[in-house]
């Protein structure tokens, strides 16, 4: 991306070199949310959704659109992925789960306890990922099943010294990141699907 020096140096209130490289890591952390879940395994890392349809994670059907089915997938998981083992799920699943009551009327669903902490369902910690489709709840321990290779953090190049940038007054911003990501031990993750 090229931005004009006059911009640069106008720019008293904020570094716009600086916001430029927060809005590219920012985007590329979305686009990696997106391919380590949806991603076609090809010109892509494969997302464990894709992983899920193609029988690599196993599916557990929701009966009930309860709580039973919450315990039925926990339990559908191996005892040895426990430990650590997350809900992970989209917006609209995470509302539906905080519906859920005990048989004494009590929620199940847990706030947080300290800020930057995740909510809890059933004692597991739940995070969201808005790419994942509704009524699909994913829990498992992730650092087990997909495997992230990253080749070294973001890149980051600011120059004038191209020519392009030289003559036309520009600076230069080139951000790069190289990753993969692959479902590695998928009986490590469960699904529940139509909750």
């Amino acid at each position: 991306m090229y931005s004009s020096d006059e911009l640069i140096e106008d720019s008293t209130e904020f570094d716009i070199v600086k916001l430029v490289i927060s809005l590219f890591a920012e985007a590329i952390a979305q686009e990696e949310e997106l391919a380590f879940t949806l991603g076609n395994g090809t010109t892509q890392p494969t997302g464990i959704n894709t992983a899920r349809t193609a029988g690599t994670i196993t599916t557990i059907a929701a009966v009930g659109q309860d709580f039973d089915d919450i315990i039925n997938l926990e339990y559908a998981l191996p005892a040895k992925y426990s430990a650590g083992a997350v809900f992970m799920g989209n917006r609209k699943s995470m509302r539906e789960l905080r519906k859920l009551k005990d048989t004494n009327g009590r929620y199940l669903w847990q706030e947080p306890v300290a800020v930057g902490q995740p909510a809890t369902l059933h004692g597991y910690s739940y995070y969201q990922n808005q790419q994942l489709p509704d009524g699909h709840i994913y829990f498992g321990d992730f650092k087990r099943a997909y495997w992230i290779g990253d080749r070294g953090e973001m890149a980051v190049k600011v120059t004038q010294d191209s020519e392009t940038a030289f003559t036309k007054d520009q600076t230069a911003i080139r951000v790069v990141e190289r990753i993969a990501g692959a479902v590695i031990q998928g009986a490590a993750l469960k699904v529940l699907t139509g909750f």
